[in-house]
Parts: structure tokens; C-alpha cells; sequence
């Protein structure tokens, strides 16, 4: 390869990645990345139950909706009538025991996941992100303290995903093995023909 074309070939690469801008904001309900002016994700930090969903399927702490380059919501939230207590990226464990009770984060009842605050914004030449702590409840205990580490990258715009999770009470909690649970994503409501309700705004439909 000859010397100039090199220097083209960088200075292409250069203004390609001029061109890539990540951004993420906050609001009073949730936290939206942004890349080239695309939406890209948005984390929900409020409980907004869709009109015709039952109360009981209320949640906060997800990431929905998330988009493709082209503007294509992938994932869904409260997919009424299946599986109303999925929602979008979301981390909880189906099947465990604490203190000898069984405990079940994953389906909507006295056990639960929510958002707890948002740790940090982060907007970087070629990173945009945030960091959130949610917390696991079982009743009014919480038993898990988990923090997110969530980013876009500029050049690619691969999402990033960090989960750490931490037992701040002196008793064990004890997860057993089961087929699902843990971190999941509720795909796209094409997946069902029936399915009419999609918490959280911020993306191109």
C-alpha cells in the first residue's frame, strides 16, 4: 500500500469516528443513550404501567426500549396478554430460598426488583453510559444490592452490560438451578400477533 493511500484510509477512519457521537441523559423517569442522534436504549428508573396492565405487574430497573441503527424496537415491555411480568433487559432470579421461604424475583408478587438511584453519567469521546443500583426485595427485606454498568460504544454501538451483585444481609441466600431466569430480554411484541401494550417511551417506532 502506498504512503497516500494510507493517509486516506486514516483520515476516512478518522471522520467515520467524528461521526459516531454517544450521549446519554437523564430525566426524571429514565436514562436514554443516544448514538448519532439514534435511540439506542432506555433504562426506566419509575413504575409506568401502561393503560389496561394490572397494577401488580408495576416494575422499574429494565432497559426497554432498545433499538437497532435503522430504529427497531427489539425488546417489549408488559406484553399483555403474555407474560406481563417481563420487561425489556431486565436481571432476576426465578427460583431460590432465603432463611428457609422460597423467594422469586422473577414473577411479580412479594418478591421484586426495583431501582434504586443512579450512581453515575457517564459521557466519554467514545463511551456513553450510566451506573445504577437496584435492589432485590423479598417483602419489605432487601436482599441484594446490584449495581449496573451499562455503555454504548461510538464506533460500533454494541451495548455493554455489567451486573454485580452483592448479599448485604447476614443470612444466605440460596439460588437454586433452574431453566430460566437471571438475566433475560423480552423480545419484540412481533412475536406475538395479540400482544398490545409497550412500556417505555424514548424510541423511533
Amino acid at each position: 500500500m502506498k504512503p497516500i493511500q494510507l493517509i486516506l484510509l486514516l483520515l476516512l477512519a478518522s471522520i467515520s469516528r467524528l461521526g459516531a457521537e454517544v450521549v446519554c441523559t437523564e430525566s426524571e423517569n429514565q436514562i436514554v443513550i443516544t448514538r448519532n442522534g439514534k435511540h439506542v436504549l432506555s433504562y426506566q428508573k419509575t413504575i409506568q404501567i401502561p393503560d389496561g396492565v394490572p397494577a401488580k405487574y408495576g416494575r422499574n430497573g429494565f432497559i426497554h426500549p432498545i433499538s437497532t441503527p435503522s430504529g427497531r424496537v427489539i425488546t417489549d415491555g408488559y406484553p399483555m396478554p403474555h407474560h406481563g411480568h417481563q420487561h425489556g433487559l431486565f436481571f432476576a432470579w426465578r427460583k431460590g430460598s432465603y432463611k428457609g421461604e422460597p423467594v422469586n424475583f422473577w414473577e411479580h408478587g412479594r418478591d421484586t426488583v426495583r431501582h434504586s438511584k443512579v450512581l453515575k453519567i457517564i459521557n466519554r469521546k467514545q463511551r456513553a453510559g450510566f451506573r445504577a443500583e437496584l435492589e432485590h426485595i423479598s417483602g419489605e427485606l432487601v436482599i441484594l444490592r446490584e449495581i449496573w454498568s451499562v455503555a454504548v460504544d461510538d464506533e460500533t454501538g454494541h451495548i455493554d452490560l455489567a451486573s454485580e451483585q452483592r448479599n448485604i444481609t447476614d443470612s444466605p441466600l440460596i439460588l437454586d438451578k433452574y431453566h430460566y431466569g437471571a438475566m433475560a430480554i423480552r423480545g419484540s411484541r412481533q412475536w406475538f400477533s395479540d400482544a398490545h401494550t409497550s412500556a417505555g417511551k424514548g424510541a423511533t417506532k
